[in-house]
């Protein structure tokens, strides 16, 4: 049935892969029950090989506390089974860069939906520095890049220099391809602490400074088009548009928000993914325990727990944990 099976493409979005064995064999996998472990039969490939190589999971994984220090590809759930094949889009509309249709073109004979492409918040091309063009959302399943129906271009004419002169995308554009390519999520929890910690002597705590910071140093149309509730939002309500992130928890759908937050904090995105790791491999458990601990020492004595957890920096979570902790090792003495 399957006589053709041409190898994956760098960077090649799964969606696109399936839609090339499709086109040469005269079928349609997207409409297969398993597609994903269609292709796996039909490839000899793993799951994790694609998970890790053709999807954007790591970006969508990179701050889950439900998958904290575990490696993606090992958990199949809704996201990592079967289903992730025909998994939503992360963009609304499917994009791809001209340039490197040209270049596939000429190096590999046809053009592929590339998965650097699909990430919120990024127009451009890293490679090529030029705006990607937004397609229908069928071509995706139904063609390559090369014969797509256009939609608009990503970037307006009018917004191009002052896009690609403003650092802070830049940094968002390299940020997402760096989570894009983490395998191992990092707890939310890691990273909100990991921000607090460089916000606080660069900003103060003056409550929605990052989001003030934001409207200062970023073209207003680049954030409505991706944060637009730092514009819809009451002008009180709005600062928490990006500042939640220094104050709560989040999960992995507001990824986006704490690449902005680094981005904005940190200089090179580098050092942006090194502080974060940091943070994971002072406090393995995903938890600021110390401070939690001590949070808990106050509330014991009285104190009041927002009270304690303002004082020692820490979320309610952490405290939680101390809590969960403090009563396990009560437990275990009384069952001794």
């Amino acid at each position: 049935m399957y006589a053709n099976i041409p190898a994956p493409l760098p960077d090649e979005f799964l969606r696109s892969y399936g839609f090339r064995i499709g086109l040469m064999n005269s079928t349609h996998i997207a409409k297969q029950e398993k597609p994903l472990s269609r292709l796996v039969e039909i490839t000899g490939l793993s799951i994790s090989y694609f998970i890790y190589h053709h999807t954007s999971l790591g970006y969508q994984r990179f701050v889950s506390g439900d998958f904290f220090h575990k490696d993606i590809g090992t958990h199949p759930d809704l996201l990592t089974n079967n289903r992730i094949y025909g998994s939503a889009l992360s963009v609304e509309l499917p994009q791809f860069c001209p340039s490197c249709v040209q270049e596939d073109m000429d190096f590999h004979g046809v053009s592929y939906w590339r998965r650097g492409h699909q990430l919120p918040g990024v127009d451009h091309c890293t490679k090529h520095a030029r705006s990607l063009i937004a397609a229908k959302r069928w071509c995706m399943d139904g063609r390559a890049p090369l014969n797509a129906v256009a939609v608009n271009e990503s970037i307006p004419e009018m917004e191009r220099d002052l896009y690609f002169s403003n650092p802070y995308i830049q940094r968002y554009s390299v940020l997402s391809d760096l989570a894009m390519h983490t395998r191992v999520p990092l707890s939310p929890s890691v990273i909100t602490r990991t921000l607090v910690s460089k916000a606080n002597p660069l900003l103060g705590g003056e409550r929605g400074v990052l989001t003030k910071f934001a409207l200062k140093k970023l073209p207003p149309a680049w954030l409505m088009r991706h944060f637009p509730l730092i514009f819809t939002k009451p002008e009180d309500a709005r600062f928490a548009a990006v500042d939640e992130v220094l104050r709560s928890s989040r999960n992995a759908y507001a990824t986006k928000l704490y690449l902005l937050a680094m981005a904005l904090l940190w200089d090179d995105p580098d050092d942006a993914m090194r502080a974060c790791q940091q943070e994971a491999r002072v406090h393995v458990s995903g938890f600021h325990e110390s401070g939690g601990e001590m949070a808990l020492k106050d509330v014991l004595s009285g104190q009041s727990i927002i009270k304690s957890c303002r004082r020692h920096g820490v979320q309610l979570r952490d405290f939680e944990y101390a809590l969960q902790q403090f009563l396990k090792s009560i437990r275990s003495v009384s069952t001794s």
